[in-house]
């Protein structure tokens, strides 16, 4: 991409993303309790990160977690809790990324 035509390129100003939206276990009547997320992605050397909204209730402000930067391997660790959340995945730069299924290991953090 020409800096000339689009100059905040190079300055992460106007990142790539697409955004889910809320994800809740047990109809949202229990916290849960994120460690990790396996993705299956080519993106390059820092071509993909993720964040993450966590909210204990749906009029809760939400917190953002990350940016989180995908390893090598596929596991990527994240530590949060909350009622509900929201994933953006960003591509800080133009290049081309392929993004598969991606896996959350969450377990219900209990009720409140």
């Amino acid at each position: 991409v020409p800096t000339t035509d689009y100059p905040n390129v190079g300055a992460e100003l106007h990142p790539v993303y697409v955004e889910s939206g809320a994800v809740q276990v047990a109809n949202g009547d229990a916290m849960m309790r994120v460690t990790s997320i396996i993705t299956d992605s080519e993106a390059g050397d820092n071509g993909l990160r993720l964040k993450f909204q966590s909210r204990d209730t749906p009029d809760d402000t939400a917190v953002t977690r990350g940016p989180f930067a995908l390893t090598s391997d596929g596991y990527t660790d994240v530590r949060f809790t909350g009622r509900q959340m929201q994933l953006r995945i960003e591509s800080p730069f133009d290049t081309d990324w392929r993004l598969g299924e991606l896996r959350a290991e969450a377990v219900p953090g209990g009720v409140r």
